[in-house]
């Protein structure tokens, strides 16, 4: 599994102080799929400035995790575009995450901004 890198990931996380590119993140949500789960910390309002996805999932190829963040900078917090945004990047790069699919991270997305409980 990932857990290591996900555990170096999170470290990095907490030694920069939850800090992103762009400064604090002050969401944070948790999201429970079949396949594990999903934690979101994000620094959004109306767009994502900057996002960091960790958790306890597979997801291969696994550098594409820090792609997937990078590809939703910008994007809308609004639900279809984070789906059209995260379907798109799942087909891009064929990705396989067993048990969690690409509507879990606009879930988890979506409850770190509060939108979705």
């Amino acid at each position: 599994m990932q857990e290591d890198r996900r555990q170096e990931r999170d470290m990095a996380g907490m030694e920069r102080g939850k800090y992103g590119i762009h400064g604090k993140y002050e969401k944070h949500g948790i999201h429970k799929a079949k396949g594990g789960i999903l934690r979101v910390s994000v620094d959004a309002d109306e767009r994502i400035r900057d996002i960091m996805i960790t958790g306890d999932f597979f997801f291969f190829p696994e550098e594409a995790i820090e792609e997937l963040e990078r590809s939703l900078v910008g994007v809308r917090v609004e639900e279809e575009e984070l789906l059209k945004t995260v379907a798109d990047f799942y087909r891009k790069w064929d990705i396989e995450s067993p048990g969690i699919e690409y509507r879990d991270f606009v879930t988890a997305i979506r409850k770190a901004c509060c939108l979705q409980i």
